[in-house]
């Protein structure tokens, strides 16, 4: 398994290594900084499922106290890699094991002083997170050392934790505060043990709580300091809770917990590892993808994959329609359980989804463009800024995005066809299907020329065309939503008729069922004209035909919001990103190769590629009509998208950064379903060879139903073999 690392110390790199060397487990994920970090290095220990909002501020999810706050300092000055230079420095993620590991070596007056520690999440015990910290010198030194919990964190829009509170039971140090908007309680718990016998000292320097330990050093001796930590939130007696799970981590011991934690990955990756032959850039970046997928990995059928994973409050911690088109795939492959909780998190929005829907006027569910807790739509009407100081731009992402339904009902389509579990239809999953179904339906509006239904005023997924009709995309897949319905009706009548039979027979469902039948049955769906196209939406095709070069050059700033110009539309034929190619790569046994080819090489020119989503869906058609060569720099911006980093992480102070779940599923997706042609056909699986020059061989393991296939597929032929899945997965 590969390892991740660098030499030497740069400030500038601060933010992108925060990303770089994150660890993560669902519960929460804790940026890849150094001990000695504050909150101007954006140390963030992030929480998953919990949000909060300060005022008219953005409402986010929560960093909570930070628990690995380590100071050392030599007659009062701060032996760390702020205050002065290091003589050696290097940082380490141990993808086998997601251990996170620093060395770093300081002269001090005519000594060498040494730094090392390593950190890891607990991925059983998802409160809890533990580190070693070690320090030996080459002289005899007096050093004092400070380490606790830091309550000054890092927060994007506003305070988020107040009523802060101090306490001290047998060691452990415990910090709690409530948050601003729902009062609910946060609690940070730190117990450590050292193999040094001082005594010492409690005290709060600068909103720290710290453990003060005065020592003289004795040369070449190495002194090291365990923290168990945890973080816990939102339930009774959570103090209490956490208080018992830290003395239980402590009483284990590290190196238990560490051997445990190693096993933990072992098995993790015997199911999700992804071999790439001839490539070892190409084998690195897709083993950090699937890193981070598997660390930010659901702990709850009450959370699911937020946009920047749990890499901090960008994106305000928000789970978009992303998730179920991108990242499920993955864990359809090598998670069952997290594929299912992410199932479940929509179907527990579904109350939300309703009153949005009411909100606007409409029956059924309207699930949320930027969905928190119990989905909750956190999007605003004026999403974005423009380059004018407080000029704020009003946007209809939150209003006109109807199509959001659509790729929850194709996520739940998906993983019941992978894994026969039905019940999730028990437990919601059917009246969700029904009650998006129900507002496509009371959305739709009678053709004044015809009597076909068709959809108007809607956002596709090209954000930069607003308040169009008839988007292609949105269409289409409001068609699959009303067949997977009707598809649900007919097999769950099968399987338990009182069951449909007591669900229609409440909020006049079976009168929205006729209604559903009949709008679906004369039902617009744009078809390709003689050349092939489908026009993105109604007048697509007569707007200004100009050149992506040209139209960047008409931009004030290379930063300037393209969308929203127009209350209608955006004048030019220009697209943020693939809307057309999506629905043919979505859909893909609906279409000819020939109409994706044609709307490949019409629609590519014109989009400007502004997200990791487009980027991936057209790598992907790419593939699918034969263009691999194509498709290969986009799996790779992808894939390594959460290593290189190249874009802006901050801008004007603020932390605009974190880590792209969407783009490592892209790089997955791309991988598995492109290059490697993976086809599922039922309980049997297909695979083609389509790799890239420098590609020899994709080896992967995928579920399917109670077994589990092994596939390697080379330039000359595809091998799968079977075996039984193990209870763990």
């Amino acid at each position: 398994m590969k390892k991740i690392s660098h030499n030497g110390y740069q400030k500038e790199d601060v933010l992108k290594h925060g990303n770089k060397y994150m660890i993560a487990n669902g519960y929460f994920g804790y940026r890849g900084t150094l001990d000695e970090y504050t909150k101007d290095e954006m140390v963030q220990f992030n929480l998953n499922g919990i949000y909060d909002q300060v005022g008219t501020g953005v409402r986010e999810s929560i960093n909570a106290y930070n628990p690995l706050y380590t100071r050392i300092d030599f007659e009062g000055v701060p032996i760390t890699v702020l205050s002065m230079k290091p003589y050696l420095h290097e940082q380490e993620l141990d993808m086998k094991n997601g251990n996170v590991r620093r060395i770093t070596t300081f002269h001090i007056k005519d000594a060498l002083f040494t730094i090392e520690s390593e950190r890891f999440a607990d991925q059983i015990n998802r409160n809890l997170m533990y580190e070693k910290y070690s320090f030996s010198t080459s002289m005899t030194l007096t050093v004092d050392i400070y380490t606790g919990i830091d309550t000054v964190i890092y927060d994007l829009s506003g305070v988020h934790l107040e009523s802060t509170l101090f306490l001290e039971e047998k060691g452990i140090y415990i910090v709690s505060g409530k948050t601003h908007e729902l009062r609910k309680d946060v609690v940070v718990a730190e117990k450590i043990q050292t193999d040094f016998k001082h005594k010492s000292d409690m005290m709060i320097i600068d909103n720290k709580v710290l453990h003060h330990y005065r020592i003289r050093l004795v040369p070449a001796k190495i002194y090291t300091i365990i923290k168990y930590t945890g973080v816990i939130h939102s339930i009774l007696d959570a103090k209490e809770v956490l208080v018992k799970k830290v003395k239980e981590a402590s009483s284990i011991g590290y190196p238990k917990l560490a051997r445990q934690n190693n096993q933990f990955w072992e098995k993790k990756w015997e199911v999700s590892n992804v071999d790439i032959g001839g490539n070892k850039a190409a084998d690195l970046a897709i083993k950090n993808a699937i890193y981070h997928l598997i660390s930010i990995r659901p702990y709850s059928d009450e959370v699911s994959i937020p946009a920047r994973g749990l890499s901090g409050q960008t994106s305000k911690g928000a789970v978009l329609w992303d998730t179920e088109v991108l990242i499920l795939p993955f864990y359809l492959n090598t998670d069952l359980q997290s594929a299912r909780r992410i199932v479940k998190y929509r179907i527990n929005g579904l109350k939300a989804a309703l009153a949005k829907a009411k909100a606007y006027g409409y029956e059924g569910a309207f699930y949320a463009s930027e969905s928190q807790e119990d989905g909750f739509d956190a999007c605003s009407d004026y999403y974005v800024s423009d380059l004018v100081p407080n000029k704020r731009i009003r946007t209809y992402f939150k209003e006109k995005q109807i199509h959001i339904n659509s790729a929850i009902v194709y996520a739940i389509r998906k993983y019941i066809e992978r894994t026969d579990d039905f019940s999730v239809l028990f437990e919601g999953g059917f009246e969700m299907v029904f009650e998006c179904a129900r507002f496509y339906a009371n959305y739709a509006t009678l053709s004044d020329s015809s009597s076909i239904y068709e959809i108007k005023d809607v956002n596709g997924p090209d954000e930069y065309h607003e308040r169009v009709n008839n988007n292609a995309y949105t269409n289409y897949m409001i068609k699959l939503t009303f067949d997977t319905l009707l598809d649900f009706i007919h097999t769950l009548r099968k399987m338990d008729s009182s069951f449909v039979k007591t669900i229609l027979s409440v909020e006049n469902r079976e009168k929205a069922l006729l209604n559903i039948r009949k709008v679906r049955n004369s039902f617009y769906l744009p078809k390709p004209n003689r050349q092939d196209i489908i026009e993105q939406f109604d007048g697509y095709f007569d707007l200004e035909d100009v050149s992506l070069e040209k139209w960047m050059k008409r931009l004030n700033h290379s930063n300037e919001y393209s969308g929203g110009k127009n209350s209608i539309v955006s004048p030019t034929k220009v697209i943020k990103k693939a809307d057309v190619v999506s629905l043919l790569f979505l859909l893909n046994d609906e279409f000819s190769d020939k109409v994706k080819k044609a709307n490949f090489d019409y629609y590519e020119p014109k989009t400007e590629q502004g997200s990791s989503f487009s980027e991936s869906m057209y790598s992907m058609l790419a593939i699918n009509i034969g263009n691999t060569e194509y498709a290969y720099p986009y799996f790779m911006k992808s894939a390594e998208m959460d290593l290189n980093f190249e874009e802006n992480l901050s801008e004007k102070g603020i932390f605009t950064g974190g880590t792209h779940p969407a783009s490592s599923g892209a790089s997955y997706l791309s991988l598995i379903y492109g290059f490697a042609g993976l086809k599922h056909h039922g309980y049997l699986l297909s695979a083609d060879y389509k790799l890239p020059k420098g590609m020899s061989s994709i080896t992967f393991k995928v579920i399917v139903k109670n077994h589990i296939a092994s596939l390697k597929v080379n330039n000359t032929k595809v091998q799968i073999t079977w075996g039984d899945v193990s209870e763990e997965i």
